[in-house]
């Protein structure tokens, strides 16, 4: 099986259509990267004991604030 094959059998169930060149499907690889950045800063705040209520700082809503 020629690799251009496997490629297009492997994503033929993506919406998007594979490309030639290094980076065959631009959208799938932004959103992947993304997962990766986020994973690796929780990760990270993991590490370092950053409790996530200091990641992730909602705005108090109006019922709690009086």
């Amino acid at each position: 099986m020629a690799a251009n094959s496997v490629s297009a059998w492997y994503a033929a169930g993506d919406c998007q259509r594979v490309r030639s060149g290094l980076i065959g499907q631009p959208a799938n690889t932004v959103s992947a990267a993304a997962y990766l950045l986020v994973g690796g800063w929780l990760r990270i705040a993991r590490v370092f004991g950053v409790p996530l209520e200091d990641v992730f700082q909602y705005p108090d809503s109006p019922e709690e604030t009086t």
